[in-house]
């Protein structure tokens, strides 16, 4: 009988803890809300104009593109000055 009672009282504090999980996500959603729209009113609507940030990092591939494309940049400068100063 005291082991029913004492898995009735755990599962009664697993409920409670579910159910505060859930109050302290919907906090969380409207403190989030809130300092949205205090920012927004500080920047004076600026910052709803800034877009998003990607969360992606370059990959090797991206950074190889860009060398290659700093490359073909800096060869297609020295052509040009060559152009210009002959």
């Amino acid at each position: 009988m005291i082991d029913v009672a004492r898995k009735a009282g755990i599962m009664e504090e697993m409920l409670e803890d579910t159910l505060d999980m859930e109050e302290d996500e919907e906090l969380e959603e409207e403190a989030d809300a809130e300092v949205d729209k205090v920012l927004f009113e500080l920047t004076n609507g600026k910052l709803g104009e800034a877009g998003s940030v990607g969360t992606e990092l370059p990959t090797v591939q991206d950074k190889l593109e860009d060398e290659e494309t700093d490359r073909n940049m800096e060869k297609y400068r020295e052509q040009l000055n060559g152009l210009l100063s002959g």
